[in-house]
């Protein structure tokens, strides 16, 4: 296993170098991390740190998620769908690591993981000039990455791991209704359609498979990622 040197943790940390400098005792701290990370994964159990690899119920293809922590009642893990880099501390028992992690949404999902491989991750910690700005020293660590696929998903096999989603909003008529004709249509804030064959046109153009969104006036449209819409 190679270890850490202040050359190998520059790339990561130009900020943090150009302030305080990084030290032997960052060096140290690093590589302790490092060995006690790898020295915790195993194939056959999850631990909290390693990269999931998630596709929600609504298709959202995840590919770095991070498994922060058991829930209370110890039967789900909590996932952070687009983290920060986490920060770590070793746990009282002195064998694993725990987490305090930003970003989101968060969700929860049962421990039936499906092993996928390894990957590297980045973690941080205090320096040692302790906690202050910039004081984060950021390092990489190979974790384990599992694989889970929500059983029931909303739009079938179609998700965001080879297709683009888009969800496409329909004008409303007097009565409150959706309506199709000669209307405006807009997904997201950045594509725009003012006819019915506008739409029509671009949804051919992109292989373009719709599904009913979760509002009346709504459409989820799912296309393949080798097209550009």
């Amino acid at each position: 296993m190679a270890l850490f040197t202040i050359e190998a943790l520059l790339p990561f940390n130009e900020e943090y170098h150009s302030i305080h400098k990084i030290t032997q005792a960052d060096v140290e701290m690093a590589n302790n991390y490092k060995t006690l990370i790898e020295a915790s994964r195993t194939k056959d159990r999850v631990q909290v740190g390693d990269i999931l690899e998630l596709t929600t119920q609504y298709g959202d293809y995840r590919e770095r998620a991070h498994i922060e922590s058991w829930d209370e009642d110890g039967q789900f893990w909590r996932i952070c769908e687009e983290p920060y880099v986490p920060f770590i501390w070793p746990t009282r028992a002195g064998d694993n690591i725990a987490c305090s992690t930003s970003g989101g949404p968060w969700t929860k999902v049962p421990n039936n993981l499906e092993y996928v491989g390894k990957r590297k991750k980045l973690f941080k910690d205090w320096g040692h000039c302790g906690s202050c700005a910039s004081g984060a020293l950021t390092f990489e660590v190979e974790v384990n990455v599992w694989e889970y696929v929500h059983p029931e998903p909303i739009f079938g096999e179609y998700s965001t791991k080879n297709y683009h989603k888009q969800y496409i909003t329909y004008n409303m008529d007097e009565r409150g209704n959706p309506t199709r004709a000669n209307t405006s249509r807009y997904v997201g804030c950045n594509i725009s359609f003012d006819t019915t064959e506008e739409y029509t046109r671009w949804l051919e153009k992109v292989g373009g498979i719709e599904f009913d969104g979760h509002w009346p006036n709504q459409k989820a449209v799912f296309y393949p990622k080798k097209n550009v819409a």
